[in-house]
Parts: structure tokens; sequence; C-alpha cells
């Protein structure tokens, strides 16, 4: 990889089986684990919230996210959005004019206001919903969701 970390994949046993990659810099650090993408995911990756405010009808936090494409090829000009699970019209941040190379890791964050309800969805363990939306060099749609994992618990602010 170009960015000096490096992935170690394998089964995890713990976890029905499936399939992972934990990502580690040379120095040991470990930068979280990357679900391998299911049979015909396009795109995967990981968050975690920290400097959450809940309020009653509203929880602001700041939201990083890393995407991995593993797409053959290049793409350019994509976006991301994180989107509200229950309005998917909704859109709490996009992040625009993206770069994918296959297999390496893009990292994302903003600062962001979700709804009540969409907090406690997450916090009940359902991952939030990311888009990635690109075309392809002939025109062809490479939209599609990102799967996502939880790389830590959420730092909730008293």
């Amino acid at each position: 990889m170009n960015d000096g970390r490096l992935q170690f994949g394998g089964k995890d046993a713990g976890a029905g089986n499936d399939e992972v990659a934990v990502w580690v810099d040379p120095a040991g650090t470990n930068y979280g684990v990357n679900p391998a993408p299911a049979a015909g995911a396009d795109y995967s990756g990981r968050y975690e919230c920290s400097g959450v405010l809940e309020g009653d009808q509203v929880v602001s936090l700041t939201f990083a996210l890393s995407v991995v494409s593993h797409r053959s090829e290049e793409i350019s000009g994509a976006s991301v959005s994180l989107l509200d699970a229950s309005d998917p019209d909704r859109v709490y941040v996009r992040f625009d004019a993206l770069s994918f190379s296959p297999g390496v890791d893009v990292p994302l964050m903003a600062t962001v206001s979700l709804d009540r309800a969409e907090w406690d969805r997450w916090a009940s363990g359902a991952p939030p919903r990311v888009r990635l939306e690109a075309y392809g060099a002939d025109g062809s749609d490479l939209g599609a969701m990102v799967e996502l994992i939880q790389a830590s618990s959420p730092e909730v602010v008293q």
C-alpha cells in the first residue's frame, strides 16, 4: 500500500467466520478493522463518532469515516453522503470531489447534527447509511451503499 499501512486478513471464528482485515502500520498502530466486502460489495469502511452532545431533538457529533473501494478501476469525482435511514433524501453531510484507488482507505471527517431518532438507531447497533456516488469513464453508474462497521464506541460528552 502507498500509505505504509499493512493489511492482515483472515477468518474471524468468533464473528461467524466472517473475513476481516486489520489495518496496522509498521510501528504497530491499529487503525481498526475493515470488513472484507460481502460478495458483490463495491465499497466498505469503518466509522466512529466522538464529541457526542445529546439533546432531546438533535445530537451533534464528529463523524469520522474511512471508505475503501473494492472495484478494480480508479474512481474520480465521487461523492460520499451520510443519509437519514428513514428519509434517504435527507443528507446530513456530503463529501464531494473524491478519488478512490482500489483497496486504499479514503478518510473523511465532519461535524454533523443528527435527528435524535437517527442517533438512537445508531446507538441500538444499526450502522449509519452511507452512499458513494460515482460514474465510470464510460458513463456507467458506479454508485452503491458503503458497508460499514463501527471502529470504536461513541465518546459521549456529559
